[in-house]
């Protein structure tokens, strides 16, 4: 069974694995991955401030997906709009499922932070035509890509 639930150090190992994997077809795969700065953030995951929320879809020992976002204001408006920061989720079938209950927990939480738009962005390399139809699926609308250039 899929909990959703803040970090707890005993799951470190798992969510480096995922880091790793993730990290290889991530728009930022030609950036180092520094673990070590990885298990400090998540370490300090539940002490950030109160506009961040992070947490992990674990079944069992196993951290199938984690998600890091955030309620902020935007540069025209006071009005506070849900961000993700970061989504990660294992390659395999199940962590499909553990990406929605992360997504609709964090638009729960950010619904009690007075949000009432969410932002969500796609950052993988893989079929963005089927991330599309996902997201359009859980009600979202695609308003733009992401891009990355060298500087």
């Amino acid at each position: 069974m899929i909990e959703i639930i803040p970090f707890e150090p005993r799951f470190t190992t798992s969510m480096l694995e995922i880091a790793r994997e993730i990290h290889s077809t991530s728009i930022y795969w030609d950036v180092p991955l520094d673990e070590e700065k990885l298990v400090r953030q998540l370490a300090a995951s539940e002490t950030l401030d109160p506009t961040r929320w992070f947490r992990l879809a674990v079944d069992g020992d196993v951290v199938l997906g984690a998600f890091y976002g955030c309620v902020m204001r935007t540069f025209f408006s006071d009005a506070p709009v849900a961000k993700d920061m970061g989504q990660w989720t294992r390659r395999d079938g199940g962590a499909r499922n553990a990406w929605a209950l992360l997504l609709s927990a964090f638009e729960a939480w950010a619904r009690g932070q007075g949000a009432r738009l969410a932002s969500i962005g796609y950052h993988g390399l893989e079929d963005i035509e089927q991330k599309r139809r996902v997201f359009e699926m859980l009600g979202y609308r695609m308003t733009g890509y992401n891009t990355v250039k060298e500087l």
